[in-house]
């Protein structure tokens, strides 16, 4: 399950939605997150997708952190198993992103404002 809405992100952590916007913004200006914007949709489009822009963080909170307890308990076989399940999922996310940057700085002779999924 993905947590990128303030929905989503609310009803996971059970704090209150406010505190969660409050959250949001601060790491929003912290740069530690960013958020995107459906294709064809404003920027008023209040149900905006918020993601991790550090790409250590996403594997840290992907991989790392819900294996805690298999990594205390040297089960590594079975984290690398899951891992290994849909890494390849991970890194296409990862590689998305690289070029929307790529396209946005000009890498196909032009430059964008913006590039959506």
């Amino acid at each position: 399950m993905f947590y990128h809405t303030v929905g989503r992100i609310n009803s996971y952590t059970g704090m209150d939605k406010s505190m969660v916007s409050k959250y949001i913004d601060v790491l929003l200006s912290l740069e530690s997150i960013s958020y995107e914007i459906p294709f064809g949709e404003t920027e008023k489009f209040r149900k905006r997708l918020y993601y991790i822009n550090d790409s250590y963080l996403k594997f840290w909170f992907k991989y790392i952190l819900p294996n805690k307890n298999d990594i205390e308990n040297s089960n590594y076989s079975e984290v690398l198993k899951r891992i290994d399940d849909n890494f390849s999922q991970f890194t296409g996310e990862q590689f998305e992103y690289l070029m929307r940057e790529l396209i946005m700085d000009g890498i196909l002779g032009k430059s964008f404002n913006s590039v959506s999924r």
